[in-house]
Formats: C-alpha cells, sequence, structure tokens
C-alpha cells in the first residue's frame, strides 16, 4: 500500500496559472500545493540526501533534498520547520519537515513541493534542467 508524501488536498497544479497573489497575472507555477494544516508531517518520497535548508522571503523555510543519484531535485516550501539538515541520508518514508505558512508568496498554510530533472549538481547546487510535475512523488 502506498504513502503519502503529505496528508492535504491538491490546492494548485503545476503549470500555467492565475496568479493567486495577482489574478490579473497568468505565471508558470514550477511545483504543486498541497492544503495542509500547519503541523503536518512530510515524509521523504525517496532515498536521498538533504542538499540545503534556508529562509526564502517568497518561499518560506525551504528543504532541497537530491536522490542519491544525483538526477532530480525535490523542493519543500513554506515549511513550518525542517528535521533534518544538510548532508544527512534520508531513507524513503522518513519525516522531513512539518508543513506551514512561511515566507511572503502565500495564500494560507500548504506545501509548495517542486520537482526539477535533467540538470546536474556543481557545488551544492542544481544548474540546468527544467521544472516538472512533482506529482508522482506524493505517493512512495
Amino acid at each position: 500500500m502506498k504513502k503519502h508524501t503529505i496528508n492535504g488536498i491538491l490546492s494548485s497544479p503545476f503549470g500555467t496559472r492565475k496568479d493567486p497573489l495577482n489574478p490579473a497575472t497568468w505565471r508558470i507555477h514550477n511545483g504543486i500545493d498541497i492544503a495542509a494544516t500547519v503541523g503536518t508531517p512530510i515524509h521523504s518520497p525517496i532515498n536521498g540526501e538533504v542538499v540545503a535548508t534556508y529562509y526564502h522571503n517568497k518561499g518560506g523555510t525551504t528543504l532541497i533534498i537530491k536522490d542519491l543519484k544525483g538526477k532530480i531535485r525535490l523542493g519543500f516550501c513554506h515549511l513550518q520547520r525542517h528535521t533534518v539538515t544538510p548532508g544527512m541520508t534520508i531513507k524513503k518514508g522518513d519525516l522531513i519537515a512539518l508543513s506551514g505558512n512561511s515566507g511572503g508568496a502565500t495564500t494560507g498554510a500548504h506545501l509548495h513541493f517542486s520537482l526539477k530533472t535533467g540538470g546536474t549538481w556543481s557545488d551544492g547546487e542544481y544548474v540546468g534542467g527544467k521544472w516538472a510535475d512533482p506529482t508522482p512523488y506524493l505517493t512512495y
């Protein structure tokens, strides 16, 4: 039986959408939003490594992980807090964070979940590649 990365409701899909903070503008949404109560557990959908944790003025408390082969980058934004630190190896199903409502680009408590593929890792940064729909990683 598959488990969920987070229990919540898909509130905004990947791709072009009306900007929720400026509805007159259409923008590319580089991930998906999952509405969830602040403090909802978030589990890793992959075996991987924690690359970075930081605060961003729009994305709030953010966590970046990569798969062990270095092929993909997963981002988790608007967190209440993360439960892992950079350099940690994580396993599929490990608790990695709690959902929140941090950062300036938010209309309510949710997880912004993103996926980037086709790039390469260099000095802790994912270079090149393209944004892709992370929906397949909502279950593991």
